[in-house]
Parts: C-alpha cells; sequence; structure tokens
C-alpha cells in the first residue's frame, strides 16, 4: 500500500469458518478513523478458492449491508462433495470510500459443524449476582465481552495450531471463558471509578484464565466425520495439534 493512501482496517480476526451444505454469509467489516467505512457495491467482488486453487465462486458482485460488504454462500456452493478442512482462500476486491480498489485475501476452512461457546449471563453473574448493578444501567447484558473473548479464545487456539471446529467438547473453554469475559468486564469498569479497585479484579481474572487455559482438555475429530476421534484421549490447548503425517495442523 501507498503510504499516502488511507488506512484502511479490515475486522477479520481469525480465518473464515464455513458450515458445509448450509447457506453462509460471508462479510468483510472495513474501518476507518474507527468507524465503518462501507464500500461500494458497484465495481466490488467475492473469490473463493478450493485447497487445489479452483474457483467455487469467482469475481462475484457483492452487496453492501449496514456499511459492510458481504456474498451469500448458498448451501448448493458448499456442497459435501467439497473436502472438509482447511486451505480454502477468499479474495475481497472492494471499492473502498476513497475512491481506490483494494484487494484483500482471507484464509477460510470448510467444516461440518462450528464450535459454540457454553456461557450466557448468568454464568457470570453466579459470579457476581450484582454484575448489572456494576456495568451500568446504558449496558443491558453481558454480550460484548462474552464475544470479544470467544474471538480472543479462538484466535489463540488458530494460533497454537488447533483447529477449533475440530473440537468435540466445547464445555472444555467454559472456565476459561468465564474469567476472560471477567477480566474484560472489570477493566471497563474500572474506567474512571473510585472506591472499588476493578483494576485488581481484572488482573486476578486474567491470572485466573491463564491458570484454567492451562487445565484445559477436549476431544477432537481430526478425520472430519462428525465424532470424536478417541473419547477417552484428551488434547491439552497448550499443545499444538498434529497430521498423521507429522505437519503441524494451520490455516494456510
Amino acid at each position: 500500500m501507498n503510504p499516502s493512501e488511507v488506512s484502511y482496517s479490515f475486522r477479520l480476526p481469525y480465518p473464515s469458518m464455513y458450515q458445509r451444505a448450509r447457506a453462509n454469509v460471508a462479510k468483510c467489516p472495513v474501518y476507518v478513523n474507527g468507524a465503518l467505512s462501507a464500500p461500494t457495491a458497484s465495481g466490488s467482488t467475492y473469490s473463493l478458492y478450493g485447497p487445489d486453487g479452483a474457483a467455487i465462486i469467482s469475481g462475484q458482485g457483492v452487496t453492501v449491508s449496514g456499511s459492510v460488504a458481504q456474498y451469500s454462500l448458498s448451501a448448493g456452493d458448499l456442497p459435501v462433495t467439497l473436502p472438509p478442512g482447511e486451505g480454502y482462500q477468499e479474495v475481497w476486491t472492494l471499492v473502498l470510500a476513497d475512491g481506490t480498489t483494494r484487494t484483500l485475501d482471507q484464509p477460510a476452512a470448510l467444516i461440518l459443524r462450528p464450535l459454540y461457546p457454553v456461557i450466557t449471563d448468568a454464568d457470570l453473574e453466579a459470579h457476581y449476582p450484582d454484575l448489572s448493578t456494576w456495568r451500568g444501567a446504558s449496558v443491558t447484558s453481558m454480550q460484548t465481552w462474552i464475544d470479544e473473548a470467544w474471538r480472543t479464545i479462538l484466535g489463540r487456539l488458530i494460533a497454537q495450531g488447533v483447529l477449533p471446529y475440530l473440537v468435540k467438547s466445547a464445555y472444555a473453554f467454559r472456565e476459561a471463558h468465564i474469567h476472560l469475559t471477567l477480566a474484560m468486564w472489570a477493566g471497563y469498569c474500572a474506567k474512571g471509578r473510585t472506591g472499588a479497585n476493578f483494576l485488581e479484579l481484572s488482573a486476578a481474572h486474567r491470572a485466573a484464565y491463564e491458570s484454567a487455559w492451562k487445565g484445559i482438555n477436549f476431544t477432537s475429530d481430526d478425520d472430519h466425520d462428525g465424532r470424536p476421534d478417541d473419547p477417552a484421549r484428551r488434547t491439552p490447548a497448550v499443545s499444538t495439534v498434529f497430521l498423521a503425517g507429522g505437519r503441524p495442523r494451520r490455516f494456510y
């Protein structure tokens, strides 16, 4: 990118994961100066390539909804005949607000089922029944922190070579997810407050999150058949998952 051009950010925290034989919506949020920047639909395109490099979707026009470029993938676009796993590649070509056209590569995976979080406000209120009082009347739920903590957990798994969609024991992340969410919430509550040491509380929950992470063990589905490979075997989150040939599982 030319240093004189506008520096856009593309909010894509980890590789895209699309469920096979199901309708999916691909999205590419673009930000500048802290706000969404809507691309122009005319001239903007979306492509998706398989692990073999063949085009599944090639240069199709996008729509713009809520200032976000998106492309609707039908169940027929991602049939059961496509191999599940990593190695897929998205290419977004977007005409942005300053008139320039930018092309973004985004790794993707075709999955059988996603890994879902298992906590909600009730789990957090079990730790702090007065949670709603402390977060303030303008914030009606903990969903913002739950979502961001989950994005952080998924990103950490991927960075360690563990592919989230192969994990079959979602409950294994419950304690870590609770403590990371509470750490983020307490950090928010620390802003401009006196009389309650939320910074210390945030640090305590962050340490509890790290401790819980070290104890995570889960079952996995490395052969993509939708079932745990060995229900009696557990994989620690702190290790890297390897292919049978010895090559680390990573998004290409």
